[in-house]
């Protein structure tokens, strides 16, 4: 589909979106032992035009989902591991000077990097020095890679996982808020219960052939992308979503008291906006136009995790993020309305 077609019925759009949700879930069972949670969630980032922040330790899965999903969606695939002493060209390319096969001259030519991916994998982005990740953040929130004249376009769709361990407040490889907050969601990877685990060791046995052809085109992936961005959010979601955020800001009318206690750094406006375009890629998935409260309440832990931080009381007392945040969505109800007081 291009931009000059016309858009499809939003109900026909939305029924292929959950068909490709219930098929790429059937067809990722087959070969990775993972809880559907994920699954869903990796789903959302991707049909909500989102980058993924993932954590966990090594060998939980984490490249294989990505790596699965880009094949399954039509989608190309990068990998590049981040190291303390790695530079910006080394994800985005460079220059060179190449012998052109026709005129036998040698001539510069722009080699890409891993970065030019519809799906790039970036391990251990916490190894990453701070001019990489600038350059990472600039790239996420304008698609672009260089400024001016020398800018290049990432590819249509892109989205960009990386990977970083398990965080605690105190920890030493905490991204810096300013990074998080590109970051669509962030799932956390656990290791597997005891009936997961033996099945991941029973499936070891058995080559598993990733050979099945994906399911959906790019150009259809971008079509869900742009009705999730199109899909209905009636008022009363919007004020449950936007309650939601306030919420978690201390200072603010909406906040509890455990927030003014124990939060230092609460949900900006881009939060908003994640938790927002992430609720909408969940009712698209599911089949639907129209976005409901459910939604914005299922997806708030992924979207809050990585955005708030804990003062050093809630350090103290053994809080976690994951404690606060569900304090917080038993707080704030979602039967009741919530909008700004009018201006008098």
């Amino acid at each position: 589909m291009s931009p000059s077609d016309p858009p499809l019925d939003p109900t026909v759009t939305a029924n292929e979106c959950r068909q490709y949700f219930e098929r790429l879930r059937e067809v990722l069972g087959q070969g990775l032992i993972l809880p559907a949670r994920l699954v869903e969630q990796a789903l959302i980032g991707l049909v909500g035009s989102g980058h993924l922040l993932f954590e966990g330790h090594p060998g939980q899965g984490k490249h294989s989902l990505a790596a699965a999903m880009a094949r399954l969606s039509g989608l190309s695939f990068t990998s590049l591991s981040c190291t303390p002493d790695m530079t910006p060209i080394e994800m985005t390319g460079a220059e060179e000077l190449r012998e052109d096969p026709e005129t036998q001259r040698r001539r510069y030519q722009f080699v890409s990097g891993p970065l030019f991916a519809n799906v790039a994998y970036l391990g251990d982005i916490h190894q990453a020095p701070s001019k990489c990740l600038a350059m990472l953040v600039d790239s996420m929130r304008r698609r672009q890679v260089g400024h001016g004249q020398s800018a290049r376009d990432l590819p249509t769709p892109f989205s960009l996982v990386a990977t970083a361990p398990p965080a605690s407040e105190d920890s030493e490889w905490m991204l810096a808020e300013s990074v998080t907050d590109w970051f669509l969601l962030k799932l956390a990877f656990k290791y597997p219960g005891e009936q997961d685990e033996w099945e991941i060791g029973r499936q070891a046995r058995v080559a598993h052939d990733w050979t099945t052809e994906p399911l959906v085109s790019p150009e259809r992936l971008l079509a869900f992308q742009r009705a999730a961005v199109n899909l209905e959010m009636p008022d009363n979601v919007l004020g449950y979503a936007w309650a939601l955020a306030r919420a978690t800001r201390p200072g603010n009318e909406l906040a509890p008291d455990f927030v003014e206690t124990w939060l230092r750094l609460g949900i900006s406006p881009q939060g908003l906006i994640a938790l927002i375009s992430a609720a909408k890629a969940r009712a698209l998935l599911r089949g639907r136009t129209s976005c409901t409260r459910r939604d914005v309440y299922e997806v708030a832990p992924p979207v809050f995790e990585h955005r708030l931080r804990c003062n050093d009381e809630a350090r103290a007392a053994g809080l976690t993020i994951d404690r606060l945040i569900g304090m917080l969505v038993e707080r704030i109800s979602m039967d009741e309305e919530y909008r700004p007081e009018p201006d008098l």
